[in-house]
């Protein structure tokens, strides 16, 4: 499991699912990481800072760290990635939902959707869901 910590200490940690082998990935440059996401199969971890004013990401291991966009007032939240895009919830400026190329951080698409505080967001992609009944 992977998880970020907004606390006093902020940090990435990673552990194993019954929480031994506990180590941190980043404690560096960190403010506000709220929204954390994976990309499995690039072995990448995406987050956004509401601090830094930055959506960044990194290896597993810690290496290769890369800001991927920052933008001066911005105060992201929620990230969820749906590959090659990235989606992220934005407080303060009039474009609450922005999508970005994972790979470059290009800005695709940015929506206003009627003001308010957008929190976590989950994309459905039916290629994720499991065959019905």
């Amino acid at each position: 499991m992977i998880w970020s910590d907004a606390g006093a200490f902020q940090k990435i940690e990673k552990a194993s699912l019954s929480g031994n082998q506990r180590v941190t990935v980043v404690k560096t440059q960190l403010f506000h990481p709220y929204g954390i996401e994976l990309d499995r199969g690039n072995k990448r971890i995406f987050w956004v800072d509401a601090g830094y004013e930055r959506v960044e990401s990194v290896n597993y291991n810690g290496s290769n760290r890369n800001i991927l966009y920052q933008l001066y007032g911005l105060q992201p939240f929620g990230v969820v990635l749906v590959a090659p895009f990235m989606f992220f919830t934005d407080w303060k400026t009039n474009q609450e939902l922005r999508k970005l190329d994972a790979t470059t951080g290009k800005v695709l698409r940015s929506y206003g959707i009627n003001g308010g505080k957008p929190m976590s967001i989950v994309a459905y992609d039916s290629t994720r869901q499991p065959p019905g009944i």
